[in-house]
């Protein structure tokens, strides 16, 4: 088996479980260094990190180009990888506001060099990175690599897993000859159910990779394992990318930083109220999280005489009072994402002025005794039967005259 190194990272701000290669391969720079020297070296470290993080990608597929109910495949245009569509294409939006493949038993995906040929092919060192968010508590493999499609038996598994649920990240990694060795597995339990970012990194040195996939690098399935009933990750994924080489801890970071303010930008871009409307003739929900990734959202009124800003004990904001004249109030959201980045956007509305209400002049009423549509005999000192109703009556104020249907 081989050596796995556990880190925790902050993914999306959720901690989440990473395998690195040995802490000597990561470079860090002191910051409390002011030596020009020292600068220009940390930046050229970081550039030749990037470097070397971009020359071998392997895949890299945002699901940009896929569209609802789309088949057939799809060719990720920086490396010529193809991904063949099993099912029908569905789709939802991601923690950037752009396309998310929305996977599950209907749609899952093959993934293979524009050959055909197996992506991990020959490799000892891999770094798989993606974005999810699951929808399911039950086992569901959003990464599964194996050495072919036949389905897996117990204490015989051979194959590396990302199993992705709701709350919790496991890797597996078996090469099983007559009894289950779980030495190589790590996971992390307790997460968010919320956008959450996973790198996969394999370290070369002491991989079993290459045993386990053979030599012609074997299957790599995207939302779907190699158990009897294939046990489907349901959930979103997006920004899947596939390195040839176990990628340093100061890479995956600066790759991870260019990220971290997608959670909030969407959320920004995903944030309405009033039903879209610039015209606000009555009270307004003012949303306090996202509904993309769950950010914080706080609010600002121009004029909180107007429209309110802040709750009033049980009283949420948005409360609208309407003006003689129509008002113009300027609605400031802030939306603060888990790593601390914000975003605003502000809403322009116009509160109509109150309609005024004519004086009453006219009324209508209705008086019920209690017995309407009963009917009693005939009682001492009368003869024959009678019914007792209601009456109702139309009065004017202008006059003294009074209308009645009492019977």
């Amino acid at each position: 088996m081989g050596k796995w190194k556990k880190a925790v990272a902050a993914l999306a701000a959720v901690p989440m479980l990473m395998a690195l290669a040995p802490a000597a391969n990561a470079v860090e720079s002191d910051t409390t260094d002011s030596s020009a020297a020292q600068r220009a070296l940390a930046a050229a470290l970081k550039s030749n990190a990037k470097a070397s993080a971009d020359s071998d990608l392997l895949a890299s597929l945002d699901f940009n180009n896929v569209t609802a109910s789309a088949t057939g495949t799809f060719t990720d245009e920086a490396t010529g990888t193809k991904a063949t569509i099993n099912g029908a294409a569905a789709v939802t939006a991601s923690k950037d506001g752009t396309t998310a493949a929305q996977l599950g038993s209907g749609f899952w995906l093959n993934v293979t060099k524009s050959d055909d040929s197996a992506v991990l092919k020959g490799l000892d060192a891999v770094t798989i990175s993606y974005d999810s968010k699951s929808a399911s508590t039950n086992q569901g493999w959003s990464v599964f690599a194996a050495p072919n499609t036949n389905a897996q038996t117990y204490q015989q598994e051979r194959y590396l897993g990302v199993m992705d649920r709701t709350t919790s990240v496991n890797v597996e990694r078996y090469n099983n000859a007559g009894k289950r060795d779980t030495t190589g597995n790590v996971s992390k339990d307790g997460l968010a159910s919320q956008w959450r970012h996973v790198d996969l990194v394999i370290d070369k040195a002491a991989s079993t990779l290459y045993d386990i996939l053979g030599a012609d690098g074997g299957v790599l399935q995207i939302g779907k394992a190699n158990w009897v009933n294939g046990e489907y990750y349901t959930g979103a994924l997006d920004n899947l990318n596939i390195y040839g080489s176990a990628h340093t801890a100061e890479q995956i970071k600066e790759a991870y930083d260019s990220t971290k303010s997608d959670a909030a930008k969407a959320d920004a871009n995903a944030l309405t109220i009033n039903n879209g409307s610039t015209d606000a003739y009555s009270d307004i929900t003012l949303p306090a999280k996202g509904s993309v990734n769950g950010s914080a959202i706080t609010w600002k009124s121009s004029d909180a005489k107007v429209i309110t800003d802040a709750a009033d004990g049980d009283i949420a904001a948005g409360v609208v009072t309407r003006q003689k004249a129509d008002a113009k109030v300027t609605l400031t959201a802030t939306i603060t994402d888990a790593d601390g980045n914000t975003e605003t956007k502000e809403f322009e509305l116009t509160v109509k002025a109150a309609v005024e209400q004519p004086k009453t002049t006219d009324y209508l009423f209705a008086h019920f005794t209690g017995t309407e549509g009963s009917t009693g005999s005939s009682t001492e000192g009368s003869s024959g039967t009678g019914s007792s109703s209601g009456s109702s009556g139309w009065r004017s104020r202008r006059s003294s005259s009074y209308s009645s249907d009492a019977g």
